[in-house]
């Protein structure tokens, strides 16, 4: 979530790049995890609970290599 690979490389996605940067918002402000996930879904992102603790706590994933 936030990211596409393009290329190999992972590019920004804008939408979700202010849906991340509204769940740190609002994590800052103390909201629970689902609060933020019911945030973020009423604008429109398909995401859980647990969906939103990995966007806060992992972040992007990196792209494979290809073998």
């Amino acid at each position: 979530f936030g990211y596409t690979v393009k290329d190999g490389q992972l590019v920004p996605v804008t939408q979700e790049q202010l849906a991340i940067s509204m769940m740190r918002r609002l994590r800052g402000q103390g909201k629970s995890l689902r609060a933020i996930a019911r945030a973020a879904q009423a604008r429109g992102h398909r995401l859980s609970h647990t969906a939103v603790q990995r966007v806060l706590v992992v972040g992007p994933a990196a792209p494979r290599r290809p073998r």
